[in-house]
Parts: C-alpha cells; sequence; structure tokens
C-alpha cells in the first residue's frame, strides 16, 4: 500500500513584483488599455513605476498603475484594464493554470490609491477561453500592508466585453458566473489581470490633478487536489517498485 507523502499546502504557483516588467498597448510584458484610449488614441494614464506610494510601502519598489489625469475641474470618468497572459509578450512571466487541478487556489496582492475615489470599483480579471472575466471577491488581509486576497474556486464572476484595440467594458447588472461554471475540467486560466471601473477625474486643484490607484506584488499560489497527489505519489511508488523488482531479478 502506498501513503501520499506530498505536502498539500498551498504553494507559490506565479508571482509578479513588476520589476523590469513593461506595459503598452500592443507591446509589452503587460497591456493597459482605458475606454478613452482603447483603440489606441494619445490618452495614456497606465504603467508601470517606482516611487515612495508603492502599495507595498517601500520606497523605490516597482507597482502597476492606473491614473485618471483629467484636466482640473473635470469629473470624467474612465475604465482601465490591465492584463498580462500567455499570449502576449509575457509568456515567460505567465504560463496557463488549471484551476481543477487544485484544491486551494487564491489570488493576493497590494493595493492603494491616490485622491478621492467615488464610486470606483476594481476587479481581478481572469482570461479562460481566450474570454475575460472579473471579479471583486476579494477580502482585505491585515497580514501586510494594503493586502487583498482572493478565493478563486469560490467567487461570482462576470464577463468583460474586450476586444484588445478596439473595444472594452465591464457590465455587473446581470447574474455572474460561478466558479465552478467558470472554471470546468481541463479549463485553464491563460492571462491575469486587474479591472477598474469609473475611475474619477480630477475636480480640484491644479491643472495636474489625477486619481490613482495602484496594484503590486501580484502571486498565484494553490495546493494540489488530492486525488492527483495520491495519482502521483502512486506512479511514483510503482516505478520504484519496479526497479527494485528489476534489481532482484538481476
Amino acid at each position: 500500500m502506498v501513503s501520499c507523502t506530498l505536502p498539500l499546502s498551498a504553494a507559490t504557483l506565479f508571482t509578479e513584483n513588476y520589476t523590469g516588467e513593461t506595459i503598452g498597448q500592443g507591446t509589452g510584458t503587460w497591456r493597459g488599455y482605458n475606454t478613452i484610449s482603447v483603440a489606441g488614441t494619445s490618452y495614456g494614464g497606465v504603467g508601470i513605476t517606482t516611487g515612495a506610494t508603492a502599495p507595498s510601502g517601500e520606497t523605490g519598489n516597482h507597482y502597476l498603475y492606473a491614473q485618471n489625469n483629467t484636466p482640473s475641474g473635470a469629473t470624467t470618468t474612465v475604465d482601465y484594464f490591465l492584463f498580462s497572459s500567455a499570449a502576449t509578450s509575457s509568456a515567460s512571466l505567465f504560463t496557463d493554470l488549471v484551476p481543477a487541478d487544485f484544491s486551494e487556489f487564491s489570488a493576493s496582492w497590494q493595493q492603494n490609491v491616490g485622491g478621492g475615489m467615488t464610486g470606483m470599483s476594481y476587479y481581478f480579471a481572469v482570461q479562460v477561453d481566450s474570454a475575460w472575466y472579473a471579479t471583486s471577491s476579494f477580502v482585505t488581509d491585515g497580514s501586510l500592508p494594503n493586502l487583498r486576497t482572493l478565493d478563486l474556486l469560490d467567487s461570482d464572476w462576470y464577463a468583460v466585453s474586450f476586444l484588445e484595440g478596439t473595444s472594452m467594458a465591464l457590465d455587473t447588472s446581470g447574474t455572474p458566473l460561478t466558479s465552478d461554471s467558470l472554471f470546468g475540467s481541463g479549463d485553464s486560466i491563460t492571462g491575469l489581470g486587474f479591472y477598474i471601473k469609473n475611475l474619477p477625474g480630477a475636480n480640484v486643484g491644479p491643472p495636474s490633478d489625477y486619481r490613482t490607484i495602484r496594484f503590486d506584488n501580484l502571486t498565484i499560489a494553490g495546493a494540489p487536489e488530492p486525488s492527483r497527489v495520491f495519482l502521483l505519489t502512486f506512479s511514483l511508488g510503482a516505478i520504484g517498485f519496479r526497479r527494485r523488482r528489476s534489481l532482484r531479478v538481476a
């Protein structure tokens, strides 16, 4: 009888601290679009940079951000979509993951904001079967500064209408999908990101006033599904048994 000796605790499957990464439209390890520049106009508002306002509180730490730098007095809200996928130039950074392979499967990141954020909401996003979905089912975790955690196996997901360089929108008024519905047997997550809905524009201050949301230290962790661990352990045990038997025969 073969016993299961492999650990079932969650392990880090992917991590991103944005050091040395780039963001752009059509190029870069991360892509950044918003509802003003989704077709590639001059409006920006996304980036990867360093600074004392990094969510992890480290001076000079790299982080990902979305920023609505509308002119003074403007209140225009803008949606932003920041993502990395195995189909972009970030393929060396992220490879697909199969949720059904895990009994525990979670995302975490550190985040903070600058300026008033009335009406703004943000969502963690995944790509499944070439389509994007977003959820806000995270909790604030006090174990690290500004930490958010998300159970990827127990969340509600809304479809992101996104055609790269053409259109983007997130409608949260309908009935969401459950994780069980979204992650079927063998379905892979091939991309990760953040969708920011209704990031407000500045309404007071000088012409350079802005509103900013910052993300850092994105991590995906998982514990293997027990039956898969058993099969792997059984296979390894069988290989060992055959080797010992062949040695006795020799």
